[in-house]
């Protein structure tokens, strides 16, 4: 007498959430040996199933020659993101900064000199007396993060070739990603956003591809005076331009020292412009 394994009508029972699930029921009849009513749960019950991994399978007697099988599907355990289905995207994030050299205050707050005296100008920072600027280095204000996508296979994914090209890019128009699990959203205005590069993803069971794309986020600031001086910057400053002056050596009558007037500003594009629709996030 074959064996014979048939998916019961009450199978497929699931749970969604932290602990994603699913078990596949099955009616196993034709022998009494529960080895070979093992084997043929084995060979029929699937490998992966709705984007879920086969974690465990059994069999239980119910009856002569009869068994009740029972495959549990779930995350495979090699990954936290084996739950998500294609199309998926979830991200981390992670406050950071890392050096940025200034000489262009943001504000000057104060200006002091001793008793009698007048403190002399001071366009930019760290002015020597001597008509230089040496500037400061400071932690840059930005906040990094991970965005992983599951494609339905490594072929649906961009290209290498096009993921390289756009490390180190910075966007060209708005950039935004929702957590498929949070609902929390991430958007960037042209100019915000640095795309750091990419982390090769891995295969699942059943075939879906993850990426994780890495960026940094510095925001862009508006028009704005440079303190002590006319100079007003219109265009404002991209995240990441640069701003920079050039400074003069000139006279302080009041305080009868020389200074580091800022002659001029200049913001400059100092990293390549990407489209990030490329990347498919």
């Amino acid at each position: 007498m074959p064996v014979t394994v048939e998916e019961k009508a009450v199978s497929r029972p699931r749970w969604a959430g932290e602990q994603k699930s699913v078990d596949l029921l099955y009616a196993i009849r034709g022998t009494d040996d529960d080895a070979a009513a093992l084997a043929a749960l084995e060979a029929e019950a699937p490998a992966t199933y709705g984007g879920l991994t086969r974690l465990t399978y059994g069999v239980e007697p119910v009856g002569p020659d009869l068994w009740d099988g029972t495959a549990r599907y779930g995350p495979a355990g090699q990954s936290a993101l084996d739950d998500l289905d294609i199309g998926d995207v979830v991200f981390s994030v992670r406050s950071g900064g890392g050096s940025e050299h200034i000489v262009v205050p943001i504000a000057r707050l104060g200006a002091y000199a001793p008793e009698g005296e007048t403190a002399p100008k001071a366009d930019l920072i760290g002015d020597d007396g001597q008509g230089h600027a040496e500037g400061v280095d400071v932690h840059g204000w930005h906040y990094e993060f991970t965005v992983t996508k599951i494609f339905e296979s490594g072929a649906a994914a961009p290209a290498e070739t096009v993921l390289a090209a756009l490390a180190n890019c910075v966007n060209t128009d708005t950039f935004a990603v929702t957590d498929c699990r949070t609902g929390r959203s991430i958007t960037a205005a042209a100019g915000e956003c640095l795309f750091l590069g990419h982390e090769a993803g891995t295969a699942r069971a059943d075939g879906a591809f993850e990426l994780n794309c890495n960026f940094a986020i510095r925001p862009n600031r508006a028009e704005f005076t440079i303190p002590g001086t006319t100079m007003t910057i219109a265009c404002g400053k991209p995240g990441w331009h640069y701003l920079w002056c050039r400074p003069e050596p000139a006279e302080d009558t009041d305080a009868k020292r020389l200074y580091a007037r800022a002659a001029a500003a200049f913001v400059d594009q100092v990293y390549r412009l990407g489209d990030f629709s490329q990347l498919g996030i």
